[in-house]
């Protein structure tokens, strides 16, 4: 049976959800507005969103988020919600001075069909486990141009994420040994979606991402999850189309306007 889209859309922004509440150190709630802070300073994973239905003074809620974030010194964004009537929240938040800051593709991949599978087999792909975390932050930090507390901050906050049982999966690829590429995978009961993906600048383009993409794939369907998603940075976006991901939405992100 083929999913109607508007459940597949509020599903897979549930699989965000769930990333970011198993990553988070604190997490504020107040009538149908959850705030999550995993604690780096990077605005790109402190994010507010509307998860339930909003009750209350729209412009109230959003201070006492302002006021969530100002306790612990971090920059943050609002992540618009695909699944749900924006149009006021939009309003109140460009009245409060913000404004459209980042936009996102996000895919989904049907797992029903055979995966092409030779692509994992030119790399050594491995799975790792928490002592091995270390090998699997080492090509995140180059990739995303991390800083090293920054860098170690996001290994700690996925070492708390599996000691309060988050179902993450982490996956390595190796060149003679060295970690050169990384991704994970997390598993909830909305689906499975895929993050992290990063490879050493001198590794990128000779099909480590795809690779990675893929075995990560293979592990959620071979757990019986029908789709994965992902959200693509402006680099990975012909790489996941290539591999035949469908956009469903543009993830939209509002931050403060410092004009």
């Amino acid at each position: 049976m083929r999913i109607p889209m508007s459940n597949l859309i509020q599903a897979v922004h549930k699989t965000q959800e769930y990333f970011l509440m198993s990553l988070s150190k604190d997490i504020y709630e107040e009538n149908g507005v959850t705030a999550f802070a995993p604690g780096i300073g990077d605005p790109n994973i402190n994010f507010a969103m509307q998860t339930s239905k909003i009750e209350g003074d729209l412009d109230k809620i959003i201070q006492n988020v302002e006021k969530f974030y100002d306790g612990f010194h971090l920059s943050w964004g609002w992540m618009i919600n695909p699944s749900r009537d924006q149009a006021a929240l939009k309003a109140a938040l460009e009245k409060r001075g913000y404004k459209l800051t980042g936009s996102y593709p996000v895919f989904t991949f049907s797992l029903k069909p055979p995966l092409p599978l030779d692509d994992i087999k030119k790399f050594d792909v491995k799975e790792v486990g928490k002592k091995e975390l270390k090998d699997w932050i080492l090509p995140q930090q180059d990739a995303f141009q991390a800083t090293e507390a920054d860098a170690l901050n996001y290994l700690n906050m996925h070492e708390i994420a599996l000691q309060k049982k988050a179902n993450f999966r982490h996956f390595v690829a190796y060149n003679d040994g060295v970690p050169v590429s990384a991704g994970t995978l997390s598993l909830s009961a909305h689906g499975a979606r895929i993050d992290d993906i990063g490879t050493e600048p001198d590794f990128q383009r000779k099909g480590l991402g795809t690779a990675l993409t893929l075995y990560a794939m293979r592990v959620a369907k071979e757990l019986g999850y029908p789709w994965v998603c992902l959200e693509a940075s402006d680099k990975g976006v012909l790489l996941y189309k290539s591999m035949g991901f469908k956009q469903i939405y543009q993830n939209e992100i509002y931050g403060r306007n410092e004009a």
